[in-house]
């Protein structure tokens, strides 16, 4: 058991260090002792940074969408799902608070992206995220919610508009980019709403 606590332990410092600081800023040493352990004792559970963040990834972005799939799998109509999926994303955004600009550096950083167990980490989010989406999307096509259309093709729009509808909401653009609009006063109902004017039948 003390095992398990130990690496919760480093798994939940490292998770606070990488958003308040960054990937590149933040050391093992500095989780360490966020920690309370040694440093030595970070490298016994983690043989490098890229396999600590990769496991971040996992456990606190990754682990939540098996919400998704219990999703999929009710009863209720496909319009009430795509609510309650985009509802979700909108969650998942919000519990990083002041500290979701730091995810694009995060994810991005040169040796962390690098690492093939992050790379897997991620597509895996990504396969999981559009394939609900396409299920969803699917269904409603199928019976008579959504306009008939390519599936794949609408539920990569669909997602497509989510992205980067939260991109700009959540103020993750890279800073290079203009602000070009002031998404904090749009809400999530109003998108939702403009997403179903253009897919339901």
């Amino acid at each position: 058991m003390e095992k398990k606590i130990k690496r919760n332990l480093m798994i939940e410092a490292a998770f606070s260090l990488f958003l308040k600081n960054g990937y590149l800023n933040t050391k093992v040493i500095d989780i360490a002792e966020e920690a309370g352990v040694g440093k030595g004792t970070v490298y016994e559970y983690f043989p490098s940074k890229e396999l600590l963040f990769a496991e971040v990834f996992r456990l606190k972005i990754l682990s939540d969408y098996g919400e998704i799939e219990k999703l999929i799998r009710s009863k209720m109509s496909a319009e009430k799902k795509l609510l309650k999926y985009v509802a979700f994303e909108a969650k998942n955004m919000k519990k990083f608070g002041d500290s979701l600009h730091m995810l694009p550096d995060m994810v991005m950083s040169s040796d962390a992206f690098k690492n093939e167990a992050l790379q897997k980490t991620i597509y895996d989010l990504w396969v999981l995220r559009f394939n609900a989406m396409h299920s969803i999307i699917k269904e409603g096509i199928a019976n008579g919610e959504f306009l008939p259309a390519d599936s794949e093709l609408v539920a990569m729009s669909v997602m497509g508009s989510l992205n980067f509808f939260l991109l700009f909401k959540y103020d993750m653009m890279p800073k290079a980019c203009p602000k070009v609009v002031d998404a904090a006063e749009w809400e999530f109902e109003s998108f939702s709403q403009t997403i179903f004017n253009g897919i339901k039948a």
